[in-house]
């Protein structure tokens, strides 16, 4: 793909020095000479502008592995955005976490008041990661929330037997 990016980018930039011809469809557009250079310049820059942002987030996933982790009290997730990072959610704040299917790929979906995350199987290493991954969270996720009702119902002053 960066090849034919490379191939359309200097195409433009040799047209758009070379270029003496003007540019007639139909009735609706007319460009001189000087204009469809112009225009073969507008392409090159945007053939290069695309082949950059390829460039850029193919450096970005090779050199930032995205890593996920499990605490006592919250998940660590790669955010789901061109701007990359990882988003934390506390377990008492995620109302969901269920598993699914979509033809025959596995997505393992977190559903917080802080965000959303999704996970897809095929991110991980193997689909025993993935399996692994999710039954941990679901437990620690479980654990989580019920620490966090005994913590909360103590410092109500509410009793538990």
């Amino acid at each position: 793909m960066l090849l034919t990016l490379a191939v359309f980018l200097l195409g433009c930039m040799f047209k758009a020095k070379t270029n003496t011809h003007a540019l007639a469809a139909g009735q609706m557009v007319m460009l001189t000479a000087h204009g469809v250079s112009i225009l073969y310049g507008i392409l090159a820059a945007a053939f290069l502008i695309v082949g950059l942002v390829i460039l850029w987030s193919t450096f970005r996933k090779r050199h930032d592995p995205k890593v996920v982790s499990i605490d006592d009290d919250r998940v660590s997730v790669p955010r789901a955005s061109l701007s990359g990072g990882f988003v934390e959610l506390v377990y008492h704040r995620i109302t969901h976490v269920f598993i699914r299917d979509v033809f025959g790929h596995k997505f393992l979906h977190i559903k917080s008041r802080d965000g959303n995350a999704t996970l897809a199987s095929h991110a991980f290493a193997t689909p025993s990661h993935f399996a692994k991954f999710s039954s941990q969270l679901l437990a620690a996720w479980e654990a989580g929330r019920a620490l966090y009702a005994v913590r909360s119902a103590r410092s109500s002053g509410i009793e538990w037997r």
